[in-house]
């Protein structure tokens, strides 16, 4: 993406805080169709988030660099690696996840961010 439409970034935001929109069902002068939702989202190779600063606030920022020629891996050999460090990568994500759960009642912020009372449901 090189733009993000102002309509796109307002469903985004919504979606990725809870939201939703009605609509009268197909072919019905009647009943109403509500979508509701709340689901996480990836953009890639957005250059300027401009007006989104509404997006960023519920954003999470990864930044990947460029791998140095020498560290370059074809596909295949980049799997096998991976499939060895598997289980060590996935015991320091659930290790990294229990202690965030273990510490959260004793998380204070000095001042909270703006969606400071977003719950995911």
């Amino acid at each position: 993406m090189s733009h993000l439409p102002e309509d796109l970034a307002d469903a985004a935001c919504r979606l990725a805080t809870g939201g939703g929109f009605g609509g009268r069902e197909l072919y019905s002068d009647h009943d109403e169709a509500i979508f509701d939702a709340t689901r996480p989202m990836v953009f890639n190779a957005i250059p300027d988030w401009g007006c989104a600063a509404r997006l960023l606030d519920r954003a999470m920022i990864v930044e990947f660099f460029d791998i140095k020629p020498a560290l370059r891996r074809d596909e295949a050999q980049f799997w096998r690696e991976f499939e060895e460090v598997r289980p060590r990568i996935l015991g320091a994500l659930l290790d990294a996840a229990c202690a965030g759960l273990k510490n959260l009642p004793k998380v204070r912020l000095e001042q909270p961010p703006r969606m400071a009372d977003l719950r995911s449901g």
